[in-house]
């Protein structure tokens, strides 16, 4: 019988198999089963201590937590029954067990799954298997399938083990069985998200899965929230008030709905690029294709926190002011996720030579065709077509706005906002794929401290000298700040302001332009000379 299933789990997935064989041993198992034990163990030492005493010689203890008396600044007072022992609140005491174990159990889960996926796939790395992973003829996503869940398998069974004690004292506290469900239903998703995450990290040469775990400490405060929220039975900070006009942010079922579509849909994405990853180590994180997809999404799920009751706030410019931030990040990750590297960008520079004759032009339209959908091309189109996407999103919910006594041009400030936005975003994208073109050494490094630099460099120096939006205004406007300037500045700077970024960046679309077309030739004169 278990022979059987041994044979069966090794058909389904031959790489998970793998995975459970090299770490199911004996030593493993005994060593996980007793520090979950011991974890455990410690925990309800620590409440057992943590009450009052039951002894009648030790009724000078008059305060404690969980008694039942008067409650004071010292605690509750204590009361004793007729034997002299002291009358627990077992409830309150069971609660925050639960309270503790609904942390506990994620967190164990998380650090270390994800310490062990990086930590794998770096070993897997310095021993040169990952390549011959990759020849398996398995499918792709079914290794990495495999690995997601058979590297972290030792975490998992450390944590089913203490889910006997976490139900005992979600039932001593009363907590219902939709709290409890809750809570392990997210802790699913996070570890989904978080696992596909440490993939992706450790495919774009992450191997220290000590930064992974770092990043989980400092990132599980969110999560760590949701089980506190939960386990007072109040949800109305898990959210805003209103999603999309839809009241989730009161109602448990709507909120775990929520975060399980945003977390779903986000574990979706990391898959994409993971797969893409793994299959060609060279290629952008994502298809431009993909790109206009997932900037969609993630656009949408911005807008409906922004869809709210008018009649309680009339300025929505500032919402739109913190998306524009928002955004600003996002499309960075999508520069980042697009743009590609220099061999790719010669080869494809030589490709469009040989194709383009020497009487049509370089930028033919079965170029704009290949800059839109085409894997190898330059990304800068691509990311005008995404803000496009984004802009065509938001178009809509601007025109509903009305005009306040603060802001009575606030539609035009709001469009003025994408402009500019839209405007830096793409000299970004110009900046960062002139520097991956160039032959200078470690040029992803060079050209995330450019961006970084125009980024936030006008806005350090307009702060060093003193400056702020309300004294200088026009200078702001060539930050990432520029919204805040909108109010004292008039339509003739904000043109000045858009005609100065314009011409940035065509200077820098025709250097990149020009860059490309000599790539070609010289790429092209390169391998007709080897030919001969």
């Amino acid at each position: 019988m278990l022979l059987d299933w041994f044979y069966s789990l090794a058909n389904w997935n031959p790489q998970f198999f793998r995975e459970v064989k090299g770490r199911l041993t004996r030593r493993n198992l005994v060593m996980t089963a007793i520090a979950s034990l011991v974890a455990q163990a410690l925990v309800m030492a620590y409440f057992w201590l943590a009450l009052p005493s039951h002894s009648v010689h030790h009724q000078d203890v008059q305060y404690n937590y969980y008694c039942t008396g008067e409650k004071t600044y010292s605690g509750f007072g204590c009361l004793y029954d007729s034997a002299g022992n002291a009358i627990v609140n077992w409830p309150l005491w069971w609660l925050n067990i639960f309270q503790v174990f609904s942390w506990m159990l994620p967190f164990t889960l998380l650090i270390s799954g994800v310490y062990l996926l990086i930590s794998d796939l770096g070993k897997e790395e310095r021993r040169g298997t990952l390549n011959f992973i990759r020849l398996s003829p398995q499918p792709s996503q079914s290794i990495l399938l495999g690995k997601l869940l058979g590297v972290p398998v030792l975490p998992f069974l450390a944590v089913v083990l203490a889910i006997p004690l976490h139900l005992l004292a979600a039932h001593g506290a009363g907590v219902s069985g939709a709290i409890v469900w809750t809570v392990y239903l997210l802790t699913v998703a996070v570890a989904g998200c978080y696992f596909t995450g440490s993939l992706l990290f450790a495919f774009l040469g992450g191997f220290q899965g000590w930064i992974g775990a770092v990043a989980v400490c400092f990132s599980f405060s969110l999560f760590y929230q949701f089980t506190q929220v939960m386990s007072y039975e109040s949800y109305r900070y898990l959210l805003p008030p209103q999603y999309l006009g839809i009241p989730v942010g009161n109602h448990l079922g709507l909120s775990l709905t929520f975060w399980l579509i945003t977390l779903g849909v986000a574990t979706f994405w990391l898959w994409q690029a993971v797969n893409r990853r793994f299959r060609n180590p060279n290629a952008t994180l994502l298809s431009k294709q993909q790109s206009y997809l997932l900037t969609a999404c993630f656009e949408f799920w911005l807008l409906g926190f922004v869809i709210r009751d008018r009649s309680s706030w009339d300025m929505p410019v500032y919402d739109l002011g913190s998306v524009a931030l928002i955004n600003l990040l996002w499309f960075v990750l999508i520069i980042a996720a697009l743009t590609p590297q220099r061999q790719t960008l010669l080869d494809w520079a030589r490709y469009r030579r040989e194709r383009v004759s020497q009487r049509r032009q370089f930028w033919s339209r079965s170029v704009v065709k290949d800059l839109v959908w085409g894997e190898k091309s330059p990304s800068l189109l691509a990311i005008a077509l995404n803000l496009l996407v984004a802009t065509a999103l938001f178009t809509p919910w601007i025109l509903t706005w009305k005009s306040s006594e603060k802001f009575p041009d606030q539609t035009i400030q709001a469009f003025a906002t994408i402009l500019l936005g839209s405007m830096v975003i793409l000299i970004c994208g110009a900046i960062a794929q002139l520097t991956l073109l160039s032959k200078t050494q470690r040029r992803t490094l060079w050209a995330v401290g450019t961006i970084t630099a125009f980024i936030s460099g006008p806005a350090v120096l307009l702060v060093v000298f003193g400056s702020n939006p309300t004294e200088f205004p026009f200078l702001w406007l060539f930050s990432m700040f520029a919204f805040f300037a909108f109010e004292h500045v008039t339509a003739m700077e904000i043109l000045v302001s858009f005609l100065a970024h314009l011409t940035v960046l065509g200077l820098l679309t025709t250097h990149l332009t020009r860059q490309l077309r000599k790539a070609g030739e010289s790429e092209s004169k390169a391998l007709l000379a080897g030919a001969k």
